[in-house]
Formats: C-alpha cells, structure tokens, sequence
C-alpha cells in the first residue's frame, strides 16, 4: 500500500542569510568531542576524519532535561529560488540540535514543567493550549520526537527557549537546514545517492511500522546529526513561509532527500473539532516535528584557551 500524501513536495528554498565570519576561538570555545557516531556493519563511522564534532550539551533551566547542540561549519549550499532556478547560498556558522526536537523539552513548554525555576521573561510568552487527544498518537514519548505541533507552535517554543536561557534559538531557513543535513555530502542524502542505505540513516515507509521512533536509533551524519532523513519533517523558515524538510516515516526512501520539501495542506487539520481550528495543534499530522538551531549558542559561557 502506498503512504498517503501530505503535501506537494516543492522547491523553494529560502535565499538564505550573508556568511558570518567565524568568531576566534577565545570566544567561540571548542567543547570536547562528542560522542563517537554509531559503527556500521564493517565497524566504520559516517564522520569525516577532518571533521571534529564540537557539542555543547545544555540543560532547561528550572528542569532536569538536557539537549545537545552540534557546531556547524560555514558553507555554501545549492537552493532553489522563486524563479526555479538553482542559485549558491552561503550559511553558518551556527549550533543545531544533535536530534529532532524530543517530547523531553516539548513537554516542559506546553505543561509547564519549569514553573518552579521560571524565567520571570520566559512566563510572558503565550503557552499552547493543552492537547484534546494524546500529542504522541500512542507512538510513544520519552525519546521521541514532538510531533503535530504548528507553526505556532515551533516559533513560541523558540521564543520561550530563547527567553529562558538567554540565548537565540530558533528553527532553521531551509538553506540552513539543508546544509547541516548534508554534511559537506554532495547528496541527495547525508552519505551521498545510493538510495538502497538510506535505511542505515532513516525511519521511512519502508522500515518504520507506520510510526515515529526514538531519535538517534539511526547513523548520524558527518557531523553527528541525527534522523535528518526521515522520521519526522522538520519545519523551516523559506523567507516568510514555513515549509517541513526531509521527509518522514510515511515516506518512500526517494522521498526523504535533503531536497525534500513539503508544504502544509488542509489535511493536516482536517479532524479538528475546533472552531476555530486550533493555532497550536496539528490534528492530523503525525509526521512533522522539527528541530532547533542557534547562533549564540556560546553566550554567557566562561571563554577556554
């Protein structure tokens, strides 16, 4: 049986934002390595041996709950403009999450689970409405990625993160995206165009079940990236559009490149009750999460040699 459709899969890529030089090192410190990728059967890693994986592990203030920021380079990626036309975007530097956006940190923010160390700015920011039907379709949740949020949504969560930590997360422009995803890879996916390894890196239609699965069960990227194929789309700015990237585990292995971009449609609310419908939740769209990225990621923190 075919997976059902979501949206059309469209190309219009955001123009990006100018090359930020790359800060000196006393004040960009370089934390220690993160962890080493996952092996493969013949016990070889996706990382390129001239890449150092730099990770800064963060926790919510107020919680318990840690999340894990990766270094991205600066770079240059081939994006489709209005016109159709394939043009060359300089992004990066930036820090993006290790994994897609769990229900870890998603919960804090729509149950409120910082109230007793709150950020007395981060209160200000409007909260989603608390969910009418379980957010994790039953797939499951601790580990997960955060599904069916909106827009909305993801830009509250960013704005609420940010105010609570004093640094500026938000989600990815597709450039962005399509950079770290890449990974320095020529694609159209992280380890290159074989199509039959995407299973090695990806939930797809193929080996999902018809569900999400825990991040971070699949080979990473060179730059230790995880679940950048597949599992669920992620949202990302193109100018002033949102649109989700990557594909997902209701996608066929061809459909959950890095160029793999989905517009939403009225089916992804389409059961919503609500009238109107609801600004915070997606009733019908399992399929899309996100993840976050920052490019201050190393404010506030004590400058290393």
């Amino acid at each position: 049986m075919a997976p059902p459709a979501h949206g059309s899969d469209q190309g219009e890529p955001s123009t990006g934002r100018p090359l930020a030089q790359e800060p000196p090192a006393s004040i960009m410190p370089y934390p220690e390595d993160g962890p080493t990728p996952k092996p493969t059967a013949d016990d070889s890693t996706t990382r390129s041996p001239a890449h150092r994986l730099r990770t800064l592990k963060r926790t919510i203030p107020g919680t318990a709950v840690e999340y894990v920021m990766v270094y991205v380079p600066p770079g240059t990626v081939s994006v489709t403009n209005d016109e159709g036309e394939e043009v060359e975007v300089q992004v990066g530097p930036f820090w993006i999450g290790q994994t897609e956006l769990t229900w870890d940190m998603y919960d804090v923010f729509v149950f409120n689970l910082d109230e007793q160390g709150t950020h007395p700015e981060a209160d200000a920011v409007s909260r989603p409405s608390r969910p009418y039907i379980p957010p994790d379709r039953g797939f499951g949740h601790a580990g997960y990625p955060a599904i069916s949020m909106t827009t909305q949504g993801a830009e509250k969560f960013c704005e609420w993160l940010s105010r609570k930590t004093g640094r500026t997360y938000r989600v990815p422009t597709v450039a962005e995206w399509k950079h770290a995803a890449l990974a320095g890879s020529p694609g159209p996916y992280c380890f290159g165009d074989e199509v039959e390894k995407v299973g090695h890196y990806a939930w797809t239609y193929e080996n999902s079940e018809e569900t999400t699965h825990p991040c971070a069960q699949k080979k990473p990227n060179a730059w230790g990236l995880y679940d950048v194929h597949g599992n669920v789309m992620e949202w990302c700015r193109n100018g002033q559009k949102w649109v989700a990237c990557g594909g997902s585990y209701r996608e066929y292995p061809e459909n959950v490149t890095a160029d793999s971009i989905f517009e939403q449609d009225w089916e992804w609310n389409m059961t919503d009750p609500q009238i109107p419908k609801s600004p915070w939740w997606l009733s019908d769209a399992s399929w899309v999460g996100m993840r976050i990225i920052c490019e201050d990621e190393t404010v506030g923190q004590e400058e290393q040699p």
